[in-house]
């Protein structure tokens, strides 16, 4: 009985400091940027306030391109996009955390595993500078034969690369280094 208290009582902080604003600088549609503090709401919707005790404002994908956090040592930036699987599904707009931003861009989904304490499963994304939609890489398995679909439509202009994939030189689950080896070795 103890542990599940304790566990409630960990779950509870963690979620609270998750939900707690934080400085953020939010970037809309529209060029305009707007500083202050800030939050990502469980429907991807983001609280913003221009102080600490200000209105609060909503913000969706409609109005707003991405919003940074700006934490002590580093910021965290995250976009919108509209995250498709590749199929002929339409997809769904996602805020998803940038890791690379260049003329492929890798970005990051965590989700929450049930009955895994907290752990959370890391999904990928890629696209191309300039584009909406991100295509979904799931969790970044370079050994993947979707993978290397994939691969073979960011990658195509770059053989090298692709002969590296396909021949295994790469971690298996490192994409960020297969989208930096791309962006610093192929032109």
């Amino acid at each position: 009985m103890d542990k599940y208290i304790i566990l409630i009582v960990i779950n509870f902080l963690i979620i609270n400091s998750l939900l707690a604003q934080q400085k953020v600088v939010v970037t809309k549609r529209d060029g305009s940027v707007i500083n202050g503090y800030g939050r990502v709401k469980l429907n991807n919707k983001i609280s913003f306030r221009n102080t600490e005790d200000g209105e609060k404002v909503i913000y969706d994908y409609k109005t707003v391109k991405n919003i940074t956090f700006l934490e002590k040592e580093t910021k965290r930036t995250f976009e919108y996009k509209l995250a498709t699987d590749g199929g002929s599904s339409i997809g769904e707009i996602k805020l998803l955390q940038v890791i690379i931003n260049d003329k492929v861009n890798l970005y990051l989904e965590l989700i929450m595993q049930p009955n895994s304490f907290g752990d959370k499963a890391k999904i990928y994304y890629i696209s191309k500078k300039g584009e909406d939609t991100a295509r979904r890489l799931g969790i970044g398995n370079t050994y993947s034969r979707k993978f290397k679909r994939v691969a073979n439509k960011y990658f195509q202009d770059c053989p090298d690369l692709l002969q590296k994939i396909s021949n295994k030189y790469f971690k298996r689950y490192n994409v960020e280094n297969v989208v930096k080896y791309y962006l610093k070795e192929c032109d």
